[in-house]
């Protein structure tokens, strides 16, 4: 569900912005992917010692780490997770969920001009 709240308002967002920016595609083909190798899906954060602190920090601030986390959690250690670990990417997602709404309905009236 966190994932679902966090893209739904990157879909809002990004898709309003398409239809008058044509560049959008293209931008967020080469931010998709960078966004990937920023999230820990391949590795665990626990690989990272005491001298990479800022690195694990940088990492921390994408919250696709704490939901992937999540996901690492519960089916490799195969037990429950921290409730704190939610926070992050439900307050993510209801940012960019109320930002992604509101330039959709600015921006929609004008849609069928542009297209």
């Amino acid at each position: 569900m966190l994932e679902t709240f966090l893209i739904l308002g990157f879909s809002l967002l990004l898709s309003s912005l398409n239809v008058f920016f044509r560049d959008v595609g293209q931008i967020l083909e080469v931010l998709l992917t960078f966004w990937f190798y920023l999230t820990p899906v391949f590795y665990p954060l626990s690989i990272f010692g005491p001298e990479d602190r800022w690195l694990v920090a940088i990492l921390k601030l994408n919250p696709l780490t704490e939901i992937v986390g999540l996901y690492r959690w519960c089916l490799l250690d195969g037990f429950g997770f921290e409730p704190l670990m939610v926070l992050y990417p439900l307050l993510f997602g209801a940012v960019f969920v109320a930002l992604g709404r509101s330039v959709f309905l600015k921006l929609s009236p004008s849609f069928a001009k542009e297209l």
